[in-house]
C-alpha cells in the first residue's frame, strides 16, 4: 500500500481525498456534497428533494439538467465567488438560498419554459450554463403572468432569443464558463432598464 501524509486542512483537498478514496464505493460528486452541506444547513426546507424535484420538473420539458445547474444557478445569484467551493456554501450562502428557494425555482421553471417556447431542447441547448444569465435576468425582473408567452413580455424573449443563439454558436461557455458567468452577471447588474 502507498500513501503519504496530507499536512494540508484545506476542506477542499480533505474533500478531494474523500471522493478518490470513495470511488469504489457509491459514486459520490464534487456536488453531491455540496449538496449534503445545503441539506444540512436549510431548516424549514428539505434541500435535497426541493433541488432534485425541480430538475425533475424541467427536464419534463425535454432537457437534460442535472443538480450541478441548478447549485451553479444559486451561486450566480448569491455568491461573490460563484466556483464549486466548500467556502463558497458558508453559512450565510446556504440561510440566504433557502430564504430565497421559492424565487429562484420559479426563475428556472420559466427561464426553462421560455426557452422550450423559442424551440431549445436538450440536443439545442449546448451547454446549460447559457441558460444561467437567463435565469438570473428572470430572478430580478419584475413580471407578472406568464412571461413565455404574455404579449408583454415579447421583447425580452426576442433578446432572450438572440443571447442564446450567439453564445451558443460562438461557444462563448467553453473552458472559462465561470469567467463568462461572472462577466454577464455584472453587466446584468448595472443595466438598469430590465
Amino acid at each position: 500500500i502507498n500513501y503519504y501524509l496530507e499536512d494540508s486542512q484545506e476542506i477542499d483537498k480533505v474533500v478531494d481525498i474523500f471522493i478518490r478514496t470513495n470511488a469504489g464505493g457509491t459514486r459520490l460528486s464534487f456536488s453531491d456534497l455540496l449538496l449534503s452541506m445545503a441539506t444540512a444547513g436549510w431548516k424549514t426546507i428539505d434541500a435535497r428533494k426541493e433541488i432534485h424535484d425541480l430538475v425533475d420538473d424541467i427536464n419534463k420539458l425535454g432537457f437534460s439538467f442535472d443538480k450541478d445547474f441548478v447549485l451553479k444557478c444559486l451561486l450566480v445569484l448569491f455568491s461573490r465567488n460563484i466556483r464549486f467551493k466548500i467556502e463558497n456554501f458558508h453559512a450565510d450562502n446556504i440561510e440566504t438560498f433557502e430564504a430565497n428557494w421559492q424565487k429562484v425555482r420559479q426563475a428556472v421553471t420559466v427561464a426553462v419554459r421560455t426557452i422550450k417556447s423559442l424551440g431549445f431542447n436538450s440536443q439545442t441547448l449546448r451547454s446549460h450554463n447559457a441558460l444561467i444569465p437567463v435565469v438570473y435576468y428572470l430572478f430580478h425582473k419584475t413580471y407578472s403572468g406568464q412571461f413565455e408567452t404574455a404579449v408583454g413580455y415579447k421583447d425580452d424573449r426576442k433578446r432572450i432569443a438572440k443571447y442564446l443563439h450567439i453564445v451558443l454558436l460562438t461557444r462563448l461557455f467553453g473552458k472559462q464558463a465561470d469567467s463568462v458567468l461572472m462577466a454577464l452577471r455584472d453587466v446584468l447588474q448595472n443595466d438598469k432598464s430590465g
